[in-house]
């Protein structure tokens, strides 16, 4: 049984260990299925089940994104080393996933994303070496030590998370892979709406990071509590609905990347169209108050890609900073946020069935 405490060691979500040493368990390590700047994934067979086991790079654990233009770009300034400090629990690759995930099983809502089954530690001894090294897409030359791995010593190992293997689509070609994840848009834009409900947001939406519709990848993912959050005021009430809506806008170029004719009616259901004279007129049309969702003012998107040319057209369905993180392994389940359109048609239901009683009494 794992004796590691779950991580990361501060309030909020945290993810399970797996195992202590992977060194410990029966470890086939078969392929590596994908490669980034912050980790290398393979496709593992451990205890003869297969999984998928995403390697942090060390730096990754000590260089935290916390950048959220363009905030930094009108301060025309850098995160502060004592600000930069205080993010190495929330936003370093590792504990942004463990953070994630964690949320994702205290709320029963594992079906968002790959299934997570914890995080172990991979120590690079000689043996574990030779496990490793064909597995690489490019067999080193050299021995695989803690060097290669650019460790400071033997002693320290690499973090990695434990996953469900669903398969490697890198070696597919690019337009085959957008053919068929386009095929799944409905259910990503759902899940992603809902990830926003529990309190996550994803912050780094590209079309590689699907596998059959299936979120795998949530490496720079913000987790509800955090230090960009309102109970530690350091940055405004509206970052998180900002980020949220700069995953619609990521969401909305990567169907675009996968060719879709058009902008899909799901990602804001649409009125019907109206007889009114003001429909014909659209000057007219124009001057009227918009609806509550795109009301002004229109804030700025915050990214870490330095993009600052974009404004938030409307704010999005779901403000991730409104779920009750306290309250989420209590209830088990998130709470969706009712609308003003909601609340008012609640209120005349409630209005004409109290004019129906009134009537019906009268009759009697």
């Amino acid at each position: 049984m794992p004796t590691l405490k779950p991580l990361p060691d501060v309030e909020g979500p945290k993810l399970e260990c797996f195992a202590d040493n992977l060194a410990d368990h029966d470890v086939k390590f078969i392929k590596s299925a994908s490669a980034g700047n912050e980790s290398i994934v393979f496709q593992v067979e451990i205890d003869r089940k297969m999984y998928a086991l995403k390697c942090f790079l060390h730096f990754t654990h000590t260089e935290p994104n916390g950048r959220l233009d363009p905030i930094y770009n009108m301060m025309n300034t850098e995160l502060p080393d004592s600000e930069w400090d205080a993010l190495l629990p929330y936003a370093t690759p590792f504990n942004s996933e463990c953070r994630a995930f964690g949320r994702l099983k205290e709320t029963n809502r594992e079906d968002l994303a790959v299934r997570a089954y914890g995080y172990t530690r991979v120590f690079i001894t000689e043996e574990m070496g030779m496990k490793m090294r064909p597995a690489l897409r490019r067999v080193p030359t050299e021995p695989i030590t803690h060097e290669y791995w650019s460790l400071p010593s033997v002693d320290h190992p690499i973090m990695a998370i434990v996953k469900d293997w669903l398969g490697d689509v890198d070696t597919e070609p690019y337009w085959q892979r957008r053919k068929r994840e386009s095929k799944y848009f409905r259910r990503i834009h759902r899940n992603l709406l809902a990830l926003h409900q529990s309190g996550i947001v994803v912050r780094d939406l590209e079309a590689q990071q699907f596998i059959n519709g299936v979120l795998v990848d949530l490496g720079q993912s913000y987790t509800i509590p955090h230090i960009y959050d309102r109970e530690f005021g350091k940055m405004p009430c509206w970052t998180f609905a900002s980020l949220a809506a700069w995953d619609l806008l990521r969401l909305y170029h990567t169907v675009y990347g996968w060719n879709l004719t058009k902008w899909p009616e799901t990602m804001r259901p649409r009125p019907k169209q109206s007889t009114f004279t003001t429909q014909r007129d659209q000057g007219a049309y124009d001057r009227l108050r918009p609806r509550v969702h795109g009301q002004r003012p229109f804030l700025p998107i915050l990214n870490y890609d330095g993009v600052d040319v974009y404004v938030m057209p409307e704010m999005p369905p779901f403000d991730p900073l409104l779920f009750d993180w306290r309250k989420a392994a209590d209830k088990g389940r998130t709470t969706p946020k009712r609308s003003s359109a909601d609340e008012s048609q609640t209120a005349q239901s409630t209005k004409m069935r109290k004019v129906a009683k009134r009537k019906a009494a009268k009759r009697k």
